[in-house]
């Protein structure tokens, strides 16, 4: 499981390092991408994951946080591709920020 590979010290929950670190290796899979705007976007994504995940406000994401979000966002990246057919111009960042407002749920 993802949240396993990135928990480090295997306590249960990802600090904002290893969030940096799941994010920095998502990110580094994208070569087209400038290694400033892979930075930038990882900076981004740490901060707006934190929001997404961490459900119950102690600055870190519990397995269950990660696990309930990831399920979420999954059934709503299925509704959206079925309202959305044409993927050619997808805003990955846009779609998931509607999915986790609720938006395709």
């Amino acid at each position: 499981m993802v949240f396993d590979r990135y928990d480090h010290d295997e306590n249960g929950v990802m600090d904002s390092a290893e969030l940096e670190h799941l994010w920095r290796d998502t990110v580094n899979a994208m070569p087209h991408l400038s290694q400033s705007l892979k930075s930038e976007m990882v900076a981004q994504a740490v901060l707006r994951s934190r929001k997404a995940f961490d459900r119950n406000g102690d600055g870190l994401v519990q397995k269950e946080e990660f696990v309930n979000y990831a399920e979420n966002m999954g059934q709503g990246l299925e509704t959206w591709l079925r309202t959305n057919p044409d993927t050619s111009t997808c805003d990955l960042m846009g779609v998931s920020q509607e999915i986790s407002k609720g938006k395709y749920m």
